[in-house]
Formats: structure tokens, sequence, C-alpha cells
């Protein structure tokens, strides 16, 4: 998808909306690096601990949060 981005294959549909800020640094690009879970290397401890106390806090697990609520995490 990255590749497909600096190519410039989503310009025309999405226009600038998915195009790199600066094509030669991939921490601009708009679509994910395809890892799982691969936004708790952008979070330091404390952010990771502080989501995790919402989920505990929500009820959060399995993909569904408590009492129907959509998460927000």
């Amino acid at each position: 998808m990255q590749a497909k981005e600096k190519a410039g294959a989503f310009a025309k549909k999405y226009s600038k909306a998915l195009t790199p800020g600066d094509s030669s640094n991939v921490e601009s690009f708009k679509v994910r690096r395809g890892k799982v879970g691969g936004f708790a290397d952008y979070f330091t401890g404390d952010d990771l601990s502080f989501a995790e106390q919402l989920m505990a806090r929500y009820d959060y697990s399995s993909g569904s949060a408590k009492g129907g609520a959509v998460s927000l995490i």
C-alpha cells in the first residue's frame, strides 16, 4: 500500500488526502505499515498503561464494549 501511495496511485481518486507529506519519510505516509499492534510502537509506557486502564474501566474485551457501546480504543 505504501508503494502505491508513493507512486501516486491514490492521487486521482483521493486528491492529496492520501499522498505522503514527504515521500522519502515513511512516517509521513497515510496508509498503515500493516503491522498488527504497530500502534504501540508510537506510544510511551504511560500511554499504553492509560489505554489499558480505559479498556478495563469500560470492560473492553474480545472486541466488544460493555453494554454494546462503541469503544474509543
